[in-house]
């Protein structure tokens, strides 16, 4: 969602095959080649063309994320679009082909919404951010405080999120998080600190897998 999204407000609506094409890829790597791919697909196409639309009509387009003011709108247009086409389009289509149980409509259906809208401002944001090139060039000593900030944000998400070193584990090291991230949107630009953002939440997502961090729950949609 996020990839399509920053697609179309990079390169113009003009790409919507390419998006369209590459859902019903996924999906049928995914569920196999079943009919349910097809309206599937067809929802996630159009539900990034009415964000795109969105946020080039009332939020600047491809520089949404230049500005405050653009920035909020960006947010909550992308939200109103996760609430809308997709995530109904697609539970619909897995229920009615059989493929999930009526039962677990509403958990899927949050689970699409929050995944899309996740994928909008993370994935998104960062392919937008970097699509659009640096007005500037970073100076060495600015290079190296990246490669610095990296590296720091990775320590921390491994002893956070993936539970290294052992000795750390059960202890309230969230907070060590934010520092860092700071440290990045005030030093380093939108550019670094939305990468950061997402190196940090790969790692998340990660640890949870794997059963570690403050996210872990009975079950993923807990």
């Amino acid at each position: 969602a996020g990839i399509a999204l920053a697609a179309f407000l990079v390169q113009g609506y003009r790409v919507w095959p390419a998006v369209l094409v590459s859902a019903i890829v996924l999906y049928t790597a995914t569920l196999g080649p079943v009919a349910a791919v097809i309206p599937m697909s067809l929802g996630n196409t159009v539900e990034g063309l009415l964000a795109a639309y969105l946020i080039n009509r009332y939020a600047g387009g491809r520089h949404a994320l230049q500005t405050p003011q653009n920035s909020f709108r960006f947010a909550g247009l992308t939200a109103l679009a996760s609430l809308s086409i997709s995530a109904t389009c697609g539970a619909l289509t897995l229920c009615f082909a059989g493929l999930a149980r009526w039962a677990d409509y509403g958990a899927i259906w949050i689970t699409w919404t929050i995944g899309n809208f996740a994928s909008y401002t993370l994935v998104g944001a960062t392919v937008m951010l970097w699509g659009l090139g640096a007005k500037t060039r970073w100076s060495t000593a600015q290079t190296v405080e990246a490669v610095a900030f990296f590296l720091a944000l990775l320590l921390a998400g491994f002893v956070v999120f993936c539970g290294f070193p052992a000795a750390f584990r059960g202890y309230p090291l969230e907070l060590l998080c934010g520092p860092i991230l700071l440290w990045s949107a005030y030093r380093l630009g939108r550019r670094a600190a939305m990468a950061g953002v997402l190196l940090l939440t790969g790692l998340a997502i990660y640890g949870t897998l794997s059963g570690y961090g403050p996210f872990v729950r009975h079950t993923p949609t807990a």
